[in-house]
């Protein structure tokens, strides 16, 4: 959970999204929207001081198209490496409907619970809160 959610704005009637949220360490910027484009775009991107991991999920509308991971990470003097890594044949979904099912039929505890909905909730509120403001 977020110490604070720092700004919000909204543009379009509500349909695109900002927020930026401070971590402690770091703040993390959030962006969402709706547009006419038919596409798919989802992407999470942490930076530290010498390594950049994105992971691109797939839509979940497709079968079979897994998510990837891009690592840019420092190598020696100014140098640049960059790695993707991408599983093969395994679409972002199978693993969590993997998990519904071993939560279903052998009782493992998932790993959020109704607390973390709650949570979400919560940090809704204090986005329409700083929104409001």
């Amino acid at each position: 959970m977020p110490k604070q959610v720092l700004t919000a704005r909204y543009r379009r009637e509500g349909r695109f999204l900002n927020a930026d949220f401070d971590l402690g360490d770091f703040i993390c910027y959030f962006e969402t929207g709706i547009d006419r484009i038919a596409r798919f775009d989802a992407t999470v991107e942490v930076l530290s001081d010498d390594r950049i991991l994105r992971l691109d999920y797939g839509t979940p509308f497709v079968m079979h198209l897994p998510a990837t991971l891009h690592m840019t990470e420092c190598e020696g003097d100014g140098g640049v490496k960059r790695t993707i890594y991408q599983p093969e044949g395994q679409d972002s979904f199978v693993p969590e409907w993997q998990a519904f099912h071993a939560s279903v039929t052998r009782h493992v505890m998932p790993r959020t619970d109704i607390a973390d909905a709650c949570e979400d909730l919560i940090l809704i509120e204090k986005i329409m809160t700083v929104l409001e403001g």
